[in-house]
C-alpha cells in the first residue's frame, strides 16, 4: 500500500483515486430530533398487520471531511450538515415476539388509561401484568403535572374501576421520586394498604436522580426509604427499574422487602445512565429481573435483553472490576425468567407445579453440527427472531398466531 503526492491510493500496483478524504475531525455535536406516528390495523385474513407510518426528522451531523471543507461544502460557518427529511411509510408486516409478562405505566388521567390499554381484553389474551398509572406533581413539563389532589383522586378511581383483576393487577406507579412531593408518595401509601397494592418506579437509575431525591426528601436515608416509610412497600411486590447505583441503605431495605430490581440493558445504554451491578447484586441476594423498558429501550424482545446483560457485564467488570463481574448467559436466563416470574406467582420454570408458559424454537442449529440446548438458547439470544418462534403457550395453551 502506497500513497503518493498525488494523493492517489496504490494497492498491489493499482491505481485508486478515493472519493474524498477523511480526517476524522470534527465528530462532536451530532444530535437528531425526531417525531413519529405509527398506526396498525390488523388484517385477519393475512395474519398480519397494514401499518402507516409518518414522521419528521430534523438532524445536525458533522462529515469526516473537517471543519473548514464541510463549511465550504456544506455552507455551514460551523461545519455541519443540517437537514430535515419527512417519512410516510405503508407497509404489511408482523411484529411478533415473546410479550407476554409486562409492567406497564401510563400517563396521567383515568380517560387515556381506559383508552389505552383494556385490562379485560389484556387478560383475555392471557398475559400477566402490572398496570399503573403515573403520579408527577413536581418538576416536570407542564403538560404531564397534575396537581397532588387530581394524581391522587384520579389514581384512585382506576385502582377502585379494577379490583379483582387477576393476571392483569394494579399497582402504584410514582414516575420516580425528584418528580413527586412528598405530600404525594404519601397519599400513595395509603392507597396501596387501602387497595393492598405495590408499587412499580424507577430506583437509583442515575447519579443525579439518586443525589436529587434526598435533596428534595431531606431526612432520608435513602432512595428506597421513601417509598418504605410511606408504606408503599408492606401491601403488594415492589418493582424498581434500572438500580444502577444502589446504596447499602437501598440494598438493605430492598432484601427486607423482597423487591425486584429489573435491569434494562438497552434503556441503561440509550439514556446513558450508567451499568447495574448485577452480579454483585445477586451474590448479596437481591431479586433481579430483566425489562425491556420501552420508554427507554427500543424492542419488546426480553430474549435480546438477555444477550445484552451478559454484554453489559463484561463492560462492567472491564471498566469497573472492582464493582460487579461478568455473568454467564444461563444465570441471565434466570433473571429473565424465574426470577422475573416470580413476581406473577410460580411462573418461569418448567418445574412441577408451574405454569406452563413457552416459546417454541427452531432453526438454531447448523446443519453440519449438533448443538445442545444452552447453546442453542444462547444463539436465540443473540441473532434470533420471531422467525425462530414456532409457537406460543401460556398456561399451558397454544397461542392463536394473530399476526
Amino acid at each position: 500500500l502506497e500513497t503518493p503526492d498525488s494523493g492517489e491510493i496504490i494497492i498491489d500496483g493499482e491505481s485508486y483515486s478515493p472519493n474524498f478524504y477523511s480526517t476524522t475531525t470534527n465528530l462532536d455535536g451530532y444530535w437528531q430530533l425526531r417525531t413519529h406516528l405509527s398506526y396498525g390495523l390488523p388484517i385477519g385474513f393475512l395474519k398480519s398487520n397494514f401499518n402507516v407510518m409518518a414522521g419528521v426528522i430534523y438532524t445536525k451531523t458533522p462529515s469526516m471531511l473537517g471543519g473548514a471543507v464541510d463549511a465550504a461544502i456544506h455552507h455551514d460557518p460551523e461545519g455541519y450538515i443540517k437537514f430535515i427529511t419527512d417519512e410516510i411509510k405503508l407497509a404489511i408486516g408482523d411484529e411478533k415476539d415473546d410479550f407476554k409478562a409486562c409492567c406497564l405505566n401510563v400517563q396521567r388521567s383515568m380517560d387515556l388509561i381506559e383508552h389505552s390499554l383494556d385490562i379485560v381484553k389484556m387478560e383475555e389474551k392471557g398475559m400477566y401484568g402490572y398496570v399503573g398509572k403515573v403520579n408527577m406533581d413536581c418538576n416536570s413539563p407542564e403538560f404531564l403535572i397534575e396537581t397532588t389532589e387530581e394524581s391522587l383522586n384520579e389514581t384512585e378511581k382506576y385502582l377502585a374501576a379494577h379490583e379483582g383483576s387477576k393476571k392483569i393487577k394494579t399497582i402504584l406507579a410514582p414516575r420516580f421520586a425528584p418528580t413527586c412531593s412528598e405530600k404525594l408518595i404519601t397519599g400513595l401509601g395509603k392507597l396501596a394498604e387501602k387497595y393492598h397494592c405495590g408499587v412499580h418506579t424507577h430506583l437509583v437509575e442515575s447519579i443525579w436522580e439518586a443525589q436529587e431525591a434526598l435533596k428534595l426528601f431531606p431526612g432520608y436515608g435513602s432512595d428506597a426509604e421513601i417509598y418504605e416509610r410511606a408504606g408503599l412497600m408492606d401491601h403488594g411486590p415492589s418493582i424498581f427499574a434500572h438500580v444502577i447505583f444502589p446504596s447499602e441503605e437501598d440494598k438493605r431495605i430492598m432484601k427486607k422487602h423482597g423487591s425486584i430490581s429489573v435491569h434494562c440493558p438497552d434503556a441503561t445504554v440509550n439514556i446513558i445512565a450508567g451499568i447495574m451491578p448485577l452480579q454483585q447484586m445477586a451474590s448479596e441476594n437481591l431479586k433481579i429481573a430483566i425489562g425491556s423498558d420501552l420508554a427507554g429501550g427500543h424492542g419488546l424482545a426480553i430474549y435480546r435483553q438477555v444477550a445484552r446483560a451478559v454484554q453489559l457485564s463484561k463492560l462492567k467488570e472491564f471498566y469497573e472490576p472492582n464493582e460487579s463481574k461478568t455473568i454467564t448467559i444461563t444465570q441471565a436466563f434466570y433473571h429473565a425468567t424465574k426470577e422475573a416470574g416470580s413476581v406473577f406467582g410460580k411462573v418461569g420454570s418448567f418445574e412441577t407445579g408451574y405454569a406452563f408458559n413457552a416459546l417454541v424454537i427452531d432453526n438454531m442449529e447448523d446443519p453440519w453440527t449438533k448443538m445442545t440446548a444452552e447453546e442453542k438458547l444462547e444463539r436465540f439470544c443473540y441473532i434470533g427472531d420471531d422467525r425462530n418462534i414456532k409457537a406460543r403457550y401460556i398456561d399451558g395453551e397454544l397461542l392463536e398466531q394473530e399476526f
